[in-house]
């Protein structure tokens, strides 16, 4: 790192107001990245051998947020909590089972420059995680690096109670097909999205049986189980193009079946709990718990 901060304020050019709202559209916010790295020591830091002492199943679901969560009953969802789980960006509204591991992505900003409409955002995410009954113990996935955005900010803003156990992450192969990374050091796959980042943190932490569940594509409809006066980027969501397939789903069902395919000849299955989801026609759909 030796030269890199005199060279990075060369660039911007005394640090004028413009050259840091570039940065920051270039996911770059060297204020928020050192205060990561100085808030380290309030939370409590798992390595890859301590993560996997959060295994308590071969099964683990991976939670999207489509509407067909709603369809799960009650029992299900007891029957879901004997396995683990990992959800990711705001499935932190919702109220349906105990989250094991909370991936830390986007976060859903009309402006990612101006720090008045940001902050609040961040902020936000921060409550949503902190509030949520179903999240009391869940150890949070923080991306790591300089272009760690909203991990960066989220730590910086002090939203996250000190102790809590997070872990770190970096992102690997943005918009590549790759096979899934064996081990957290050399990174996690992000391909297609988020979501590929937790199945391969999945793969990594030994599971046999890895379920995607509210991972519909087919329409951007999201489930409504979630905390009283749910955020605005929540509901707006649900409003529009919502009856649309999802952005990603072309992408998200293309990436996925070459996963599927070489996840199995490794002895590990990818399946969907939605049989109506886009994802049924690369991968098996998962029967019924109940």
């Amino acid at each position: 790192m030796r030269g890199f901060f005199p060279r990075l304020a060369r660039w911007l050019g005394g640090r004028s107001r413009d050259a840091l709202d570039r940065l920051r559209l270039l996911q770059v916010e060297p204020g928020a990245w050192l205060a990561d790295r100085s808030s380290r020591s309030r939370f409590t830091t798992l390595d890859e051998t301590q993560l996997r002492g959060l295994v308590r199943s071969n099964t683990c679901f991976i939670f999207g947020s489509g509407r067909s969560l709603d369809q799960i009953t009650p029992p299900e969802w007891e029957a879901i909590s004997s396995h683990n789980t990992i959800a990711f960006n705001y499935f932190s509204v919702s109220r349906f089972v105990r989250v094991d591991v909370h991936m830390v992505g986007e976060m859903v900003c009309p402006d990612p420059v101006n720090p008045a409409i940001w902050r609040p955002v961040v902020q936000e995410y921060g409550r949503l995680i902190e509030e949520n009954p179903f999240y009391a113990d869940t150890v949070l996935g923080l991306q790591e690096g300089l272009r760690a955005l909203q991990s960066n900010r989220l730590v910086a803003s002090g939203a996250i109670r000190s102790g809590r156990r997070v872990f770190r992450y970096r992102r690997i192969a943005r918009g590549l097909q790759r096979p899934p990374s064996h081990s957290l050091r050399d990174g996690l796959v992000h391909g297609a999205g988020t979501l590929v980042g937790c199945i391969n943190l999945a793969v990594i932490l030994g599971f046999k049986d890895i379920v995607l569940a509210g991972v519909d594509l087919y329409d951007g409809h999201l489930f409504a189980n979630s905390e009283t006066g749910a955020v605005s980027r929540w509901e707006s969501s649900n409003t529009g193009e919502a009856d649309k397939p999802h952005l990603t789903a072309h992408t998200m069902v293309n990436y996925l079946g070459p996963w599927g395919r070489l996840l199995s000849e490794q002895g590990v299955t990818l399946s969907v709990y939605n049989a109506r989801s886009l994802l049924a026609q690369v991968l098996p759909v998962k029967a019924r718990l109940i």
